[in-house]
């Protein structure tokens, strides 16, 4: 009934509406903002949004990494589908994509092998993004930002930082030489390959570390 931007009814109204309290009103609006739905203004009415993708899939994020980080065996199923994925998106790259999206993928790239290692994950995850983007698919796009962000919770680092951002690399153009030539089948297999080396660097270990060095002594 409400169009985007346009104001909902007072809290007032609402209350007097539906025959509820203003805490019922106030939870019931906090829902609706956490969901992309409304936007709450201090002192003003909260207003009507349009849910986008990218909200809709950030509370599917939410839940996975609540999955995750609960049941340990969900590291390993996420990694399979992280797989299938990938696998499925880079045979789609591999049919559309431009040249003017293979030159991005190319940068990308690039981009991995002279980050240093703090922005190494991110260069990574941003090579695996443009190859989603090259498919057209906005749900694929924020699906692969979506897998990403719920790995890099588990993301050990690596031990061997010169060895594996050069393997990481090559595989990075293997995938780039495949997609450029519209085999699909092979950019498939140039993407499993990949996704068979990255995935030990992945453990549930990695986050129990990280919630370990966020407590404070007291705890």
């Amino acid at each position: 009934e409400f169009a985007p931007g346009g104001p909902l009814s007072s809290e007032r109204e609402l209350m007097k509406q539906y025959g509820v309290g203003r805490p019922a009103v106030r939870e019931a609006l906090l829902s609706l903002s956490r969901m992309g739905l409304v936007a709450v203004r201090h002192g003003k009415r909260p207003v009507a949004l349009r849910p986008t993708v990218a909200d809709v899939i950030a509370q599917l994020a939410d839940l996975a990494h609540f999955m995750v980080a609960t049941s340990p065996k969900m590291l390993d199923q996420l990694k399979e589908a992280h797989r299938h994925f990938e696998i499925v998106v880079v045979r789609l790259a591999s049919r559309r994509a431009s040249e003017g999206d293979i030159e991005k993928l190319r940068l990308a790239a690039e981009a991995y092998r002279t980050a240093d290692s703090a922005a190494r994950f991110r260069a990574d995850a941003e090579f695996h993004w443009q190859i989603a983007a090259m498919t057209g698919n906005v749900l694929f796009q924020e699906m692969s930002q979506v897998i990403f962000a719920l790995l890099k919770r588990y993301y050990l680092g690596e031990s061997r930082a010169v060895r594996q951002r050069r393997a990481v690399h090559q595989d990075h153009l293997r995938i780039l030489d495949r997609i450029a030539a519209r085999d699909a089948d092979g950019a498939a297999a140039a993407m499993a390959r990949h996704l068979e080396r990255t995935a030990k660097r992945y453990s549930v270990s990695a986050d129990r570390r990280r919630v370990e060095r966020r407590k404070t002594p007291a705890e």
